[in-house]
């Protein structure tokens, strides 16, 4: 978020008040991924406090205005019309992948302003389609295909297999198809597709889907901490060879 206030900053002079940068946000400060929202929310205000009392970005001040979107799209969507409506500020770091893919249209029809958030969909990474959208790192399909093809190369038997373990959420399930094809590419068989909820707690059921189709691999997505430990606690418990 930095960078993306320098960087606009000075393509940009004229888009901003005479002492003040504006940067909206909507965090996720309760719901399913408060734990991570909170953490996040809390050092995004450190960092522009810490920018402000250096002397801010030119000599201008950063003014950050947030609110609790608890991780629901609808809710997001509408503190972010909001906050634009009231402050007009020049970018906007949102708090999901569902957030960014309703929203992506507008901002590149009507708002035209940066917004960055915490998603890697390669939907909102298409600079042609989504020019106004900021992704920082590899997408979350860049991710899948990486492991599909380590994967590939590194079979545990006569044919690799593998099984995707991800959200209910558009995190994780934005790279799914994208996912699904790169593994018929490489030759490598998906054996489940496992759906789960974020922050679950007992995940018996979809351990036992493992132990029933014995893939050779899982990728884990979608999700921050819980139920990641659980399903390898699971996995272990069960005596399954699966990396």
């Amino acid at each position: 978020m930095v960078a993306m206030a320098a960087g606009l900053l000075l393509a940009a002079p004229a888009a901003f008040g005479a002492d003040t940068i504006k940067v909206g946000a909507s965090q996720p400060l309760t719901g399913r991924f408060a734990f991570a929202g909170v953490q996040l929310n809390q050092g995004l205000a450190d960092v522009f406090a810490w920018i402000n009392e250096n002397g801010g970005v030119k000599g201008r001040q950063i003014e950050y205005i947030f609110e609790d979107s608890g991780y629901q799209v609808d809710r997001a969507v509408a503190v972010f019309k909001k906050i634009m409506a009231e402050h007009k500020p020049p970018m906007f770091y949102g708090e999901s992948t569902g957030q960014g893919k309703a929203l992506a249209p507008e901002i590149t029809k009507t708002y035209k302003i940066l917004y960055g958030s915490t998603s890697f969909s390669s939907e909102l990474a298409n600079p042609e389609t989504y020019p106004y959208t900021f992704v920082s790192g590899p997408t979350y399909s860049d991710m899948f295909g990486v492991l599909l093809e380590y994967i590939a190369k590194n079979p545990k038997g006569s044919k690799p297999t593998v099984a995707f373990f991800y959200s209910d959420t558009e995190f994780g399930k934005d790279p799914i198809p994208y996912a699904r094809q790169k593994a018929k590419e490489l030759g490598v068989d998906v054996v489940a597709e496992i759906v789960t909820k974020v922050g679950a707690v007992d995940v018996t059921s979809e351990v036992l889907e493992l132990v029933k189709t014995k893939p050779q691999y899982v990728i884990i997505h979608g999700f921050v901490l819980s139920p990641i430990p659980q399903v390898i606690r699971g996995a272990k418990d069960y005596g399954l060879d699966i990396s």
